[in-house]
């Protein structure tokens, strides 16, 4: 039986495609945060409820991207109108520092990108000045090539508009960075230096022809013809054939163990691939203060919201925000307490 890659989470996700997940981040004065997640999909249910619960069990625990356990607070409802659940996850955590340690200890799909978390406070005389930022590494390896796009073009992408003829270039740009993350497993996980170069080459040729000005019979860019006399065609669900392929280029064998390797490594970051071209992923973020730079999508009040980028597929995903604080309070209070002492030690020098 041939070992079809990635096959199962595949269908697993698209059983589950169109929902969104809103991933909001509060952060109190304090330096306390309340993440929440609220997970939106279709249901086929009559009638209005709400179930408002202080914890989880093990087996009421979501598919969501992030981690959760059973000490979130959860409360899902039905909203009849638009025939949605709506389920909100949410949990304080001390400060920055607490939150980025949960994310490292815990397993969750977006784990392999390494989520980043910083959060620091510039306290100034008049004001204080607040600095958040949250990233993660891209899915697939290889060069950050967005000139492969027009302006216009990535706007459309980012936005969601994209025709036909758009759709194709953006997964040739996606095929690009699939092989080159192929060829680093394949190098990260063998005993031996396996040369790939001539495999990478005649990958970027076959990316490069699928083109629109000079398209494949399939269009398919993992297509082989010298494969053609076994009836063949790579596609990246036949993980027999893409390692028949590497071995036939290097003129390598590979171990079974490696194999097994390069297999889980790949299916990790395709089914985070497929989750997030399936799925909507939005952040929020709310900061003390007013905002005064962000590189958000849209910025209502002391509140900044992004949409996941759809070039994560090959580029870093990084929200930043900036805010100020006022510290006119404190200065007011601290110079009515010197007047206080200053009067204070002026009636006991008349004494």
């Amino acid at each position: 039986m041939r070992t079809k890659l990635i096959i199962l989470s595949v269908l697993l996700l698209l059983s589950q495609a169109c929902r969104e997940i809103h991933v909001k981040t509060v952060i109190k004065n304090n330096g306390q945060i309340l993440r929440s997640y609220t997970l939106i999909r279709d249901v086929h249910e009559n009638g209005a409820r709400v179930v408002a619960q202080n914890n989880l069990n093990e087996d009421q625990l979501p598919n969501l991207f992030f981690p959760v356990d059973t000490s979130w607070k959860a409360e899902t409802h039905i909203d009849t109108v638009k025939n949605k659940k709506i389920s909100t996850y949410s949990k304080l955590f001390q400060n920055k520092d607490a939150l980025q340690l949960y994310y490292d200890t815990n397993q969750y799909t977006l784990k392999k990108l390494n989520p980043r978390l910083t959060l620091n406070r510039e306290f100034k005389w008049l004001k204080t000045i607040n600095t958040y930022s949250e990233s993660m590494d891209q899915i697939f390896r290889g060069k950050d090539n967005l000139n492969f796009f027009t302006k216009t073009e990535k706007s459309n992408i980012e936005n969601g508009n994209m025709n036909d003829t758009l759709q194709k270039k953006y997964e040739r740009w996606v095929a690009y960075h699939i092989t080159d993350e192929i060829a680093y497993t394949v190098q990260k996980f063998s005993s031996k230096e396996i040369d790939v170069v001539d495999w990478k080459k005649i990958m970027y040729e076959r990316i490069k022809m699928s083109d629109n000005n000079n398209p494949l019979k399939e269009n398919n860019p993992f297509d082989f013809p010298e494969l053609k006399e076994k009836q063949k065609e790579l596609d990246l669900s036949d993980f027999d054939l893409l390692i028949e392929t590497i071995e036939k280029y290097s003129g390598n064998t590979l171990s079974d163990t490696t194999k097994k390797q390069i297999q889980t490594s790949l299916e990790k970051k395709m089914e985070i691939y497929m989750g997030l071209y399936t799925d909507e992923l939005f952040y929020t973020v709310q900061i003390p203060g007013k905002i005064v730079s962000s590189n958000a999508d849209s910025v209502k009040g002391n509140t900044a919201y992004w949409n996941m980028s759809p070039f994560i597929a090959g580029t870093p995903f990084k929200m930043e925000v900036v805010s100020e604080q006022s510290n006119a309070g404190i200065a007011v209070t601290l110079g009515a307490i010197l007047i206080i002492i200053v009067f204070i030690w002026l009636i006991r020098r008349k004494g």
